[in-house]
């Protein structure tokens, strides 16, 4: 799982839901994480940005997801066999936002409790 801010972390696990920062969270807040794999020589290292909020911070999320995408095609290739296999499915999977998640599915609830709320999906 990536990681979040200790802060937004602290305040999930204490709190599961409510409003943070001006954000409401539910357990049907999209949260949203990005790969970037790097090679050196014949090692090869996948790595995780933090969960971004999907609908709320669209430029940062916009911005580490272009990270990510040129990290990938720039510095993931080189290490074999596991480079190219990892950029390949990393950027496709960046692309297609295929990290995203609920805050319900996140915090380990079931998923009766992230359909639970108002019927609307963030």
């Amino acid at each position: 799982m990536s990681k979040m801010d200790k802060d937004f972390h602290d305040w999930l696990n204490t709190r599961c839901y409510g409003t943070y920062d001006g954000v409401d969270i539910t357990p049907q807040t999209k949260l949203v994480s990005y790969t970037y794999v790097i090679s050196v020589f014949v090692m090869t290292f996948r790595r995780s940005t933090r969960y971004y909020f999907k609908d709320v911070e669209k430029g940062k999320a916009l911005g580490a997801k272009l990270l990510c995408i040129l990290c990938n095609l720039t510095l993931g290739w080189w290490g074999i066999p596991w480079g190219p296999i990892w950029v390949i499915k990393e950027t496709f999977c960046d692309l297609a936002d295929s990290h995203s998640k609920m805050w319900g599915e996140i915090a380990g609830r079931p998923q009766e409790y992230a359909s639970q709320g108002d019927g609307s999906v963030g």
